[in-house]
């Protein structure tokens, strides 16, 4: 019953939004209507069986929930929450630090454990993340994120053997979505700021590699590092 509290003062302050999606992300999923869960559960299905992850635009998922009430912070995490329950994980996501797409963003989807749904990030998280995000922006750099930068950075990804899988399927996606959709380079500084000096020549080992690995170095590229 703790789980339906936040839901029946939603309904007790305005009764009127009983069907909105202000009032739906503060149910669980198992509770939502049929007609909310159903595309929802055969696009699980069409991810699972697809065996990689799927970039899609957020509007996509946008028509699955009802209307009423903007899609702020607070909901957007709570929209993660309840795909990850029903087995489709999202990148970006609010809970591990993603922004708030807009419609005409691109996100990518991946198949989830829901058993692994409230789980948080593990240490190692924070770091994987900006790695990749700023190695997917030197393979941007000369025009084109190719097959060679996609497999150092594969091959990067499957050696941090101290992540957890989930956060590996999770980074795989990230990078799905950064090779269709350039990363910017805009608010990073206080991230690298924050790292220690073994992670910053670890990243700069990382950017050099992905510089390195079509076997050309741009001018571009060496702008871009």
């Amino acid at each position: 019953y703790a789980k339906l509290d936040a839901y029946s003062r939603f309904l007790g302050r305005t009764p009127e939004k009983a069907n909105s999606m202000e009032a739906v992300l503060l149910l669980p999923p198992t509770l939502w209507p049929a007609e909310l869960r159903t595309p929802l559960e055969a696009l699980q299905q069409t991810i699972r069986n697809a065996g990689r992850p799927k970039v899609v635009p957020f509007l996509e998922i946008q028509l699955c929930l009802p209307e009423g009430g903007e899609l702020n912070r607070t909901r957007y995490a709570s929209l993660c929450q309840a795909l990850a329950e029903l087995g489709i994980g999202i990148e970006p996501d609010a809970r591990f630090g993603g922004q708030v797409p807009s419609l005409d963003d691109r996100v990518a989807l991946f198949e989830a454990n829901p058993v692994d749904a409230s789980k948080q990030p593990s240490k190692g998280y924070a770091f994987a993340s900006l790695a990749i995000h700023l190695a997917s922006a030197v393979a941007h750099a000369d025009g084109e994120f190719g097959a060679s930068e996609q497999a150092a950075l594969l091959g990067q990804l499957e050696s941090w053997m101290h992540l957890p899988d989930t956060e590996r399927s999770r980074l795989k996606a990230q990078l799905e979505l950064l090779q269709v959709v350039a990363p910017g380079l805009t608010g990073l500084k206080k991230r690298i700021d924050s790292l220690f000096i073994e992670q910053r020549e670890a990243l700069a080992e990382l950017l050099a590699l992905i510089a390195h690995a079509d076997g050309t170095v741009s001018p571009a590229e060496v702008k871009a590092l």
